[in-house]
């Protein structure tokens, strides 16, 4: 793990789960379709299209691809980039987004005890 990755994990107040799954990024008319490779009840973290051009604090729509349920839906923020993935954090979910996603990671995660304190965490802003 590099100084920064680590630095990051320190700062991160959120479990991430890993999620593949199929995403789509959308911004004006524009449509990339990339894959998720995890998510927490703040962020997500998914493959970066080749053919895309954003930039960090540029705001998208994200859409998840979920087997047997509607799909999730929010608007991020990009918080960062590399050659190979975009991290971003979510602006805006629907109510019944964010319930997906709480019972995503209710189901995926071993520690229900962080989990139920970062719902609280939530709350509390």
């Amino acid at each position: 793990m590099t100084h920064e990755q680590q630095s990051n994990h320190e700062r991160r107040q959120f479990e991430r789960l890993a999620f593949v799954r199929k995403t789509t990024l959308f911004s004006g008319s524009s449509a990339w379709t990339c894959e998720m490779i995890d998510i927490s009840l703040k962020g997500v973290l998914f493959t970066k299209p080749s053919d895309w051009l954003g930039n960090i604090k540029d705001i998208f729509r994200l859409t998840i691809s979920l087997a047997n349920s509607p799909s999730i839906s929010m608007s991020i923020e990009i918080a960062h980039i590399d050659d190979k993935t975009i991290g971003a954090k979510w602006k805006k979910i629907d109510v019944d987004s964010f319930i997906s996603l709480k019972r995503i990671l209710e189901l995926n995660t071993t520690d229900r005890h962080r989990l139920t304190k970062e719902m609280t965490f939530l709350e509390s802003k």
